[in-house]
This record gives structure tokens, sequence and C-alpha cells, in this order.
């Protein structure tokens, strides 16, 4: 029978790190276990952790979700991108650099949660801020997203792709080749499984196929004229919710542009 871990007094637990697998110059799968195989997460679809560490005197923690579903057993799975000293967003850069260089197989890593202000319950309905007075029903959900940001919004997809609930989805991922696409196996499996009710886009920035490879689709930022053409919902009604999670620089960007359409924030409109 499955069991939820023992948690202190902040909400936190160890977890040993058991896979540390390096899948693209800068993404490394990490595979956290719980003490006993039967443990599940407690996540709910949507969710994140936190990762934390001592570094340099400093308790410092960063948000990461789970591309595990929901009812694995036993442990979790992270893909978490590692920001290094030469990149700009050098705040993610100081524990992700820590990861890399200082935690392996075998060690333990602190964990809270899981943590979130947005639950999935299927079916469309969503409870907000943790308050079931506010649930609303959806029909469609449109999601917008770049790099590690594909994380929560693949938990949220497969959740309602697999149990066959009846949400249309639309996915718009942005990156800067085809090689940093993150979770483009399983996010195809989802299509595979009810292409009629996920539908997935990509748009890269700085793909250059003499270089990354050949290939066609989407190409620049994210843009009203670029939605339009694929139908992605822009005009805002209740039955719609959309999800947006990325880099800093990427979110403002999305959500100036939805807030232009009329959408709003907090409201039909969410981050993670």
């Amino acid at each position: 029978m499955a069991k939820t871990i023992d948690k202190n007094h902040d909400h936190q637990f160890e977890l040993e790190v058991t896979g540390k697998e390096r899948i693209s110059h800068d993404v490394y799968l990490f595979e956290l276990s719980f003490p006993d195989p039967e443990t599940i997460s407690g996540a709910w679809p949507g969710s994140h952790f936190k990762l934390c560490a001592d570094i340099a005197g400093n308790h410092v923690s960063r948000p990461y979700s789970t591309i595990s579903s929901v009812g694995t057993k036993g442990k979790m799975d992270f893909l978490i991108k590692i920001y290094r000293p030469d990149q700009t967003d050098a705040r993610s850069g100081l524990f992700t650099t820590y990861l890399e260089e200082n935690v392996d197989v075998g060690d333990s890593i602190l964990v809270e949660g899981p943590l979130g202000k947005i639950k999935y319950r299927g079916y469309g309905i969503f409870d907000i801020n943790g308050k079931s007075s506010t649930q609303q029903k959806i029909k469609r959900f449109g999601m917008l997203g770049a790099g590690t940001g594909v994380t929560p919004l693949f938990s949220l997809a497969q959740a309602s792709v697999m149990s066959g609930d009846g949400v249309d989805i639309t996915m718009v991922l942005s990156n800067k080749t085809k090689n940093d696409i993150l979770c483009k196996p399983e996010l195809d499996n989802l299509v595979k499984f009810n292409s009629k009710k996920f539908k997935i886009h990509h748009t890269l920035t700085r793909h250059n196929n003499k270089f990354h490879g050949m290939r066609a689709g989407l190409t620049g930022r994210i843009t009203k004229d670029m939605l339009k053409e694929i139908d992605f919902p822009l005009k805002p009604d209740k039955e719609t919710m959309i999800f947006v999670c990325g880099p800093m620089a990427f979110e403002g960007h999305c959500l100036n542009l939805m807030v232009k359409q009329g959408w709003e924030l907090g409201v039909n409109l969410f981050t993670f």
C-alpha cells in the first residue's frame, strides 16, 4: 500500500540521490529515491518541490517540478538545467552549479513540498490558492513554456491526457535549438496517445539548420500572430485557462502579451 514520507516541522525531508544522468550539455536528470519503495511523493499535477542546500554558509533553495507521474512509487525524477557562471541567470546558477559539481549518486538532498498555488483535480477542475471555493471548471488549457518551464506544464498535460478527462490542450514551447527541447519523447507520447486533445508546437529562437540539424516549424519569439496562426486561445473566455512557465524574461514577455489580449493574471492567466 502506497504511503507518504514523514516530514519535519518545516515540511522537509531527505532523499537519496540514486541517479544523476547528463542528458545534454546543460541539463541533468536527477533521480531522488524514498527510503521505502512504496512511498509516493504526494505531488499533484502542477505542484513543485524545493530542493535545498547550504552553500557558502547560506541556506539556498530552488523550486522544481518532478516529471514523474503522480502515482509513481519510490522515487521522483527532476530535469534540472545548469546555469553556469558565464550565463545571465546568476541566481539560478548558484544552486544548479552546486548540484552539478557537488551532488553525486549516494548523497542526500533536503527536499520541501509538495507546494503550489494551483491544484488540478482532473476533468478541468482546479483549486486556486488552496481554496475549494475558487474551483473552476475548464474545457481548454493554453500553455506557454520555455526551457525547464516545461516540467509543470508537462505534469498538468500528462494528468489530463492520460486520464482521458476531455480537456483540449494547446502547448507552445520556446527553446534555442531543437537539441534544447526537454521532455520531447514524453511530449510526443502524449500526442500519440491523443492527438485530438493534445497539440504541441515548438518555436526555436537560435536554431541553425547547418549546425543543429534540419527542422521545419515555428521560429522566433512567441508573438500574437504566431499564436493566432496555430489557433492558440487568444480571446479570453470562462472555460479556458492559460499557464505560463519559463525564465523570468520569457514569463514577463508572455504575460504582457496575454494581458494585452484581455487575460487577467490570477483569474484565467497563471504562472507556477
